[in-house]
């Protein structure tokens, strides 16, 4: 996965079809660009509780 100009994104939406990809990919980015806002889509009730 190629990320490109996340410094000047507002927002970062994580769509794949893994919960964990998804929350890993947009923590990530959280870490690096502290004000942008993630999107994230899980599925995974149990995860989803965790997170």
């Amino acid at each position: 996965m190629r990320i490109r100009s996340t410094h000047r994104a507002q927002a970062l939406p994580a769509l794949s079809s893994a919960d964990s990809t998804d929350f890993e990919v947009a923590s990530a980015r959280r870490e690096a660009v502290p004000e942008l806002r993630a999107v994230l889509r899980l599925f995974d009730d149990d995860f989803t509780e965790d997170v």
